[in-house]
């Protein structure tokens, strides 16, 4: 009953949030550093060899589902085969050696994922262009690609330094300004093409973009 108290009460054996965080970046030499840095405590204590394996399995099931939530994937092979290795563990040396290989075979895994959904970007730069005469919601988007919402919002900010929203709007914008430009389309037809409903709202987000109503930059692009 001791030990359970002890367990519980040094938090340093199952908050890994910072670790998987890293991890999960591609940061592993900082994951790993930051891994042995928190179980210090436990060397050379008199339950160091059940408080290696108790802080390596909490490790290695946080990295499980930080995976599992982040990108929507299993890896329960991966997390199994990590349950062998730690149970292993009888000394220090053994301990860094597992810690660093769970932490590495995350990261490769994570990193995997990345490489595979990248070219997801692609594809829905080409579907927000395809309908952008559209209302467009996060949900589709990311349907059509497969992916979790907070994953694929998530690698699109990493991929291209803004959010889907703010991609959206600009392409929103950059449509009206070449059909302003190259037809002679009507400014209330413009704002039904780049997806707006509402022409209020079209010529708002218009003139906080260009700093001027759509008629005028029209006018001025004529008169130039």
């Amino acid at each position: 009953m001791a030990n359970e108290q002890t367990d519980v009460a040094d938090e340093r054996l199952y908050r890994f949030q910072e670790i998987c965080q890293l991890t999960i970046r591609g940061r592993e030499k900082e994951a790993y550093r930051k891994m042995v840095q928190q179980a210090l405590f436990i060397k050379g204590g008199g339950e160091e060899v059940r408080l290696f394996r108790v802080f390596l399995n909490a490790m290695n099931q946080a990295h499980y589902h930080i995976l599992l939530y982040t990108f929507e994937a299993s890896f329960h092979q991966l997390c199994y085969r990590h349950g062998i290795l730690f149970h292993e563990v009888e000394n220090w040396n053994e301990f860094l050696l597992v810690g660093k290989q769970i932490i590495n075979n995350y990261a490769a895994a994570a990193n995997s994922i990345h490489n595979r959904y990248k070219g997801a970007i692609n594809t829905v730069i080409n579907y927000i262009r395809e309908n952008i005469d559209r209302p467009l919601t996060l949900r589709e988007i990311a349907d059509q690609v497969y992916l979790s919402r907070s994953y694929l919002s998530s690698i699109f900010k990493e991929t291209m330094g803004e959010n889907i929203k703010d991609f959206i709007y600009r392409e929103r914008m950059r449509t009206a300004q070449n059909l302003l430009l190259s037809t002679d389309v009507g400014v209330q037809e413009i704002s039904c093409r780049c997806g707006y409903q509402s022409f209020a709202y079209f010529s708002a987000s218009f003139r906080r973009y260009c700093h001027m109503s759509p008629t005028s930059f029209r006018q001025r692009a004529v008169v130039k």
